[in-house]
């Protein structure tokens, strides 16, 4: 069947954008939607419900889950929330396990929070539409991973009234560039129970797995799997089958460069395994919970939500001690890997500022943790059972409830 007239402008202008370069699109989208964006005049109104999340709602990705765990915390407690999706305009995202989105969002008085990165927050409103923003309050729930924003996040601050960040080290990235107020609210983190999670021990004829997730798309040089593979022969030698390390990925596609320099090192080793696809929220949990430590020796984090979902399920891990984690992690229910700082250098180029400083954590490190962990089962168990408090204590979606409910009713009285 042919194109439509419609159809074929489209998929012409389709492959016209594709063809503009990288840097000159982002440019040319941001500084757009910036001028066309509804500007937020301070002080704002005040928050109210409806509470509106938008964000990659039906995307597996980072953003996505952090806006289905931000809707399922604050309905939990009552709150009327609705969900707006904005997944077809975020790239690297396959589909996720549907929520319930609510209520279509209608102009009038409520809360309007963006789970998206600052640079689409004009997009994002816009696409909610100007009847529906008015009369809300804005807020950003952003995160940024490295210690000072670059310039298209700083411009789009002005679209918000006030920004929410799930760490302190976010919150002083942000808080370098703005007045607005900047509170630290941590991602939500299911758990189960007010009791630490008592793991069974690992059975004798099982190897020791560690499970070391990451998305090829976002962040390869970040994550740092590399890094991973390193730490892992550094403690177990290049033979044995008592231990075993699972990369859990996707998108290995999407950066062919870096994988080719994953399977190099990985070298054949058949104790590492990569598993390239998505899985839904059930198969992932039981992934997470039959691993017996779990290693992201990363770069930097806004804040390291799979460090915090897999200690609340009291498996012990083992990542960089630097960013926005150390926020939940600690040397009492975790193990923290010591680093030295180097400049930023990112070939996908999200994150390439030389002028700014990451971690290189230390391989050797990690492997001594790694070793410990199998060889002294009470540790692990004890770590794992510290863990699980910490982020029931911090983390949980009734904690996340709490401090969005103060904040809001904060900013209410004030306005």
């Amino acid at each position: 069947m042919p194109l439509s007239p419609k159809d074929t402008a489209r998929d012409t202008a389709r492959a016209v954008w594709r063809r503009i370069p990288t840097g000159l699109r982002r440019s040319l989208l941001f500084g757009t939607t910036r001028m066309a964006a509804p500007a937020a005049r301070m002080p704002g109104p005040a928050p109210a419900e409806p509470i509106v999340i938008v964000g990659p709602v039906s995307s597996a990705t980072g953003l996505g889950e952090g806006a289905r765990l931000a809707i399922r915390a604050l309905r939990s407690q009552g709150l009327d929330v609705r969900g707006f999706d904005v997944s077809q305009v975020m790239l690297g995202g396959d589909p996720a396990e549907p929520v319930d989105k609510g209520l279509p969002v209608q102009a009038g008085p409520g809360t309007v929070i963006l789970h998206v990165n600052a640079p689409l927050a004009p997009l994002a409103l816009l696409m909610l539409g100007r009847a529906a923003l008015k009369g809300k309050r804005i807020i950003g729930y952003f995160a940024w991973e490295l210690p000072d924003l670059p310039d298209d996040w700083i411009a789009a601050l002005d679209h918000v009234h006030e920004i929410w960040v799930p760490s302190r080290f976010t919150a002083e990235a942000f808080r370098r560039h703005t007045d607005r107020p900047v509170h630290v609210v941590a991602h939500p983190v299911p758990v189960s129970g007010g009791q630490a999670v008592e793991r069974a021990p690992r059975r004798a004829d099982r190897p020791f797995t560690v499970l070391t997730p990451f998305n090829m798309a976002s962040g390869f040089t970040r994550k740092n799997p590399l890094a991973a593979v390193r730490a892992f022969k550094l403690a177990f030698g290049e033979g044995g089958d008592d231990a075993r390390l699972i990369l859990k990925t996707h998108h290995v596609s999407a950066y062919s460069a870096g994988y080719a320099e994953l399977a190099a090192l990985i070298d054949g080793d058949p104790r590492i395994s990569v598993l390239d696809r998505t899985m839904d929220r059930t198969e992932l949990d039981r992934l997470v919970s039959s691993s017996d430590a779990v290693m992201l020796l990363h770069r930097s984090e806004g804040f390291g939500l799979p460090l915090a979902e897999a200690m609340g399920r009291g498996v012990p891990v083992v990542a960089t001690n630097w960013s926005g984690n150390t926020d939940f992690m600690n040397f009492d229910n975790s193990c923290p890997v010591s680093y030295c700082l180097v400049p930023a250098r990112d070939p996908q180029g999200s994150y390439d500022h030389a002028d700014q400083l990451w971690a290189e954590p230390s391989a050797e490190n990690a492997a001594v943790h790694l070793r410990r962990l199998r060889d002294d089962p009470d540790h692990a168990a004890e770590l794992g059972r510290a863990a699980s408090l910490t982020i029931r204590e911090r983390c949980s979606p009734k904690a996340f409830a709490e401090r969005s409910g103060a904040l809001l009713m904060a900013d209410a009285a004030l306005c």
